[in-house]
């Protein structure tokens, strides 16, 4: 069974993009059914749909002291090999510090999604930084490189988006648009650690609401000033990430 992994800094958007993507795939016509593989994940659904459908509430950050396993398997009929999304939803701050068990465990899996979040000052850094660590973890394995296929994602994209035209181009040309919010230094680095097995995808978890060409909002602020979710957000490449590497690893 295909197994990936996810990593992200603190608060780009890990737990939400996780709920999101099980409680919507439930309600989108698709040929991609998604099952918890735990019981663990299982409460971490029912926990969410509750908070987010529910609740119209975002979840707070994992702590240090709360790590969630999340599997979630996925199956389609092109495929006859069931896929596995594994992750271990930490604190983002652990993630940076990388851990050696932490770094054991995305040794092993056989492709990753990998989170750019641009509102943090250091993400360029903070990415290098992980994927230097992967790189070197494989050539203590006895590889000469990490050839595993990479999706790179930029999160809550709802906040970059300005018009229908923007949203159109994001949705039809996902990599292109990523490459244009992107330094080229940077995207030269990627290409040196990962080669030409990776591709960038614009994800918005919460999705935008579009009314006559004009971008409304999918959040909004109550009387205690605690950011609340509306419930006619469409995500933007909530699966798409996935699929792509579904179809790399075969």
């Amino acid at each position: 069974m295909k197994q990936v992994a996810l990593w992200g800094p603190p608060s780009s958007g890990k737990t939400v993009w996780l709920a999101q993507l099980y409680i919507r795939l439930q309600r989108t016509n698709t040929n991609w059914q998604v099952f918890p593989a735990s019981s663990a994940t299982q409460a971490f659904i029912e926990e969410m749909r509750n908070l987010m459908t529910n609740q119209r509430r975002f979840p707070q950050g994992t702590t240090l002291e709360n790590p969630v396993k999340i599997e979630y398997e996925f199956r389609h009929p092109a495929f006859p090999e069931h896929r596995r999304v594994f992750i271990e939803d930490r604190a983002g701050a652990v993630s940076l510090g990388e851990t050696p068990d932490w770094l054991e465990a995305f040794s092993k899996v056989d492709g990753l999604v990998v989170l750019l979040d641009p509102n943090r000052q250091e993400y360029l850094s903070e990415v290098q930084t992980a994927l230097e660590n992967f790189y070197h973890k494989a050539r203590e394995a006895g590889g000469q490189t990490d050839d595993r296929p990479v999706a790179f994602c930029l999160p809550k994209i709802d906040r970059l988006l300005r018009d229908a035209n923007e949203v159109e181009f994001a949705l039809q040309h996902p990599d292109a648009f990523v490459r244009d919010q992107l330094p080229a230094d940077f995207i030269r680095f990627i290409e040196q650690y990962t080669g030409s097995r990776h591709k960038f995808f614009p994800v918005s978890a919460i999705g935008v609401q579009m009314d006559f060409g004009v971008i409304r909002p999918t959040v909004y602020y109550d009387e205690r000033f605690e950011l609340r979710l509306l419930p006619d957000g469409a995500p933007i490449h909530l699966l798409t990430p996935f699929e792509w590497l579904f179809q790399e690893l075969g």
